[in-house]
């Protein structure tokens, strides 16, 4: 974790006084102010700050007088600009935009506190360069001891448009044994389209009639009821049930085989590679190459309207490799092949995909809206995180004509989440409520669990899609668990259950008797006590659903990712002597008094059989 302290130096009636302030820490609060912790006390504000930042980033004017947005703008009415990290706004992928969202906490700071001086302790090179420029621009004296971090990570001596050209090389390379798969769609009327990920299909083709989503649920049996037929569009990962190309070409093979009995098509989106895409998209990468001359001076579209503040240095990357490198590649390709898809499809009765606001997504709204005149629909498969700042726009985009690409609809999964949304601006109009269909049969019943202290206690580790906070939470986990065998409490069971796209090294960390399981959450949940995860997985909302005590690490890093965020009975932790705490109280596993309704899971999906009705399909 990088370390970074600020000493200001404060002027009152003649006489000097200091203030500290701690960037990645909330323990010292009465030693200074913890960064974090005023961040959290004024998220609203905050929040809106920087998404309106990055709305007008997208709408300053570049040299000709074109802005940022139409420079990006295809004649064949794609752009990439929305699918840019910058306009993703995804903490996960984007690590500075949490540096951020605290320097807007401490610009506030600054204002009331008006320090002549401040002086800098810091790992963090980007912030340090970020903070010197807004001492310079508010007239403050500036003083830094900068703690030298080496990074010997080569990539990052590496021009963006080499590496951007790398990517597509490699990404066709590796690619382009998917194509084996047997590429054809149901064809005739009543079709529906789904855009998903191949990473949480059950394989259960015992009696060839059940192919399932754990992110879809029984939805397609509701089709399949309906006699509607299925086409999906599934983007790869590697997971412990597909683990590599050649057998997710064989599965998918055998799911197409049997499709009378089932009703589905599944294809690959890489499956459509071919020679006339590769150049396509290289010509379209040395295109926007030449024409990168026009961004020239683009460093002061990163100042915020009325701020002394710049961006630059903490979102160079993330501008970098949307522009130039490995993220405008993969881009490019992606643009490519769903064009050539939906350009070719039958005209179907419904689109659905699941809804992130990634730049995959953003590629094929704008594909369906160019090719297809169904409707289209997002669906919330999970949590909306406060601090999820993936959907979340800026106001001005539901009150002006905005070519962002948005679905007509989208299905929001429980009262929570339509909360959010309308609370912050969505209109009613456009949302639909229908049920969670990934967590369905995980809330039949409520499961609340009563055990003496003197038993065993049953823990379930969850790992995250990020690497970086789940490794931070283990650490934790390991030095908590050593150290607790000295208060003698070593009745502790502890199972591991990683994310299905990021399998940690676990010999890397000394928890004792560490058991590993690749079981999904909804097949193991019931059989634990006590859930220890990273605060960004939807998975602790199943454990808190299901009446489990739920620890969650706060990865300081960031600003506080967890879906379970401002809910009673859920501990945050940031420190092994907090987690030890939790794990030696009498009243650890307690049981709740009340639970917050997250999701509408009623397994007859009344509310999805409803919203087709209203689509006209009955």
């Amino acid at each position: 974790m990088n370390s970074t302290v600020l000493n200001l130096t404060l002027k009152k009636e003649n006489k000097s006084d200091f203030l500290k302030v701690y960037w990645n820490s909330v323990k010292f609060e009465n030693d200074g102010i913890s960064i974090s912790r005023y961040l959290e006390k004024n998220e609203n504000s905050i929040r809106k700050k920087y998404i309106t930042f990055i709305h007008d980033l997208g709408e300053y004017k570049l040299i000709r007088g074109t802005n940022i947005i139409n420079h990006f703008q295809f004649k064949s009415g794609y752009n990439v600009w929305w699918m840019s990290l910058l306009v993703e706004k995804n903490l996960v992928k984007s690590r500075d935009i949490s540096d951020c969202l605290k320097l807007f906490a401490f610009e506030e700071l600054v204002k009331e506190y008006k320090p002549v001086q401040i002086k800098m302790i810091t790992s963090n090179y980007k912030l340090l360069k970020t903070l010197k420029l807004f001492c310079k621009n508010g007239g403050i004296e500036f003083n830094s001891n900068y703690q030298i971090h080496k990074s010997n990570s080569l990539k990052n001596k590496i021009p963006k448009i080499i590496q951007g050209f790398i990517y597509i090389l490699k990404s066709f390379f590796v690619n382009w044994s998917l194509r084996l798969v047997k590429k054809k769609w149901n064809s005739g009327k009543n079709q529906i389209f789904i855009f998903s990920n191949l990473i949480n299909f059950d394989q259960k083709y015992t009696n060839n009639s059940n192919v399932s989503s754990t992110y879809l649920g029984t939805l397609p049996l509701l089709f399949q009821q309906k006699k509607l037929k299925m086409n999906f569009l599934n983007n790869f990962f590697a997971t412990p049930k597909f683990p590599n190309r050649p057998n997710a070409i064989s599965q998918i093979n055998k799911i197409n085989s049997n499709s009378d009995k089932h009703g589905q098509k599944h294809q690959f989106l890489y499956s459509f590679l071919d020679f006339t895409i590769f150049f396509k998209v290289l010509f379209q990468f040395i295109k926007i190459q030449i024409f990168s001359t026009l961004l020239l001076g683009v460093f002061n579209a990163f100042s915020p309207k009325g701020s002394n503040l710049n961006f630059w240095y903490l979102l160079k990357n993330d501008w970098g490799n949307s522009t130039k490198g490995t993220v405008l590649s993969e881009n490019l390709i992606l643009i490519a092949l769903i064009d050539k898809v939906i350009k070719k499809l039958d005209q179907q009765i419904l689109g659905l995909y699941l809804h992130e606001n990634s730049g995959c997504e953003r590629a094929f709204i704008q594909a369906w809206k160019k090719y297809q005149k169904a409707p289209l629909i997002g669906i919330q498969h999970a949590t909306i995180r406060y601090w999820d700042l993936r959907y979340f726009e800026d106001l001005r985009v539901f009150t002006k004509k905005s070519n962002i690409p948005r679905p007509d609809k989208l299905a929001v999964n429980g009262p929570i989440a339509k909360g959010i949304l309308m609370n912050y601006g969505y209109c009613e109009s456009e949302l639909v409520e229908t049920e969670a269909l990934r967590y369905l049969n995980n809330y039949n019943k409520t499961v609340f669990k009563t055990k003496q202290i003197d038993t065993k206690i049953k823990i379930l580790l969850c790992g995250d899609i990020d690497f970086e906070s789940t490794s931070a939470m283990l650490r934790c986990v390991e030095k908590a668990l050593t150290e607790l065998k000295m208060l003698s409490i070593d009745q502790i069971e502890i199972t591991y259950k990683s994310h299905p796209i990021n399998n940690l090294d676990l010999s890397k960390f000394k928890i004792p008797n560490l058991k590993v399981t690749n079981k999904s959450i909804k097949q193991i949940i019931n059989s634990y006590d006590l859930m220890i995860a990273p605060d960004s997985t939807s998975a602790a909302v199943e454990a808190y659903q299901l009446g489990l005590k739920v620890i969650l690490f706060l990865y300081l890093e960031r600003v506080n990712f967890s879906p379970l965020k401002g809910v009673k009975n859920v501990s945050f932790i940031s420190t092994s002597d907090e987690l030890k705490k939790l794990l030696s109280s009498k009243h650890i596993l307690d049981k709740k008094k009340y639970l917050k309704t997250f999701f509408w899971s009623d397994q007859n999906l009344k509310r999805w059989k409803t919203t087709l009705m209203q689509l006209g399909l009955k």
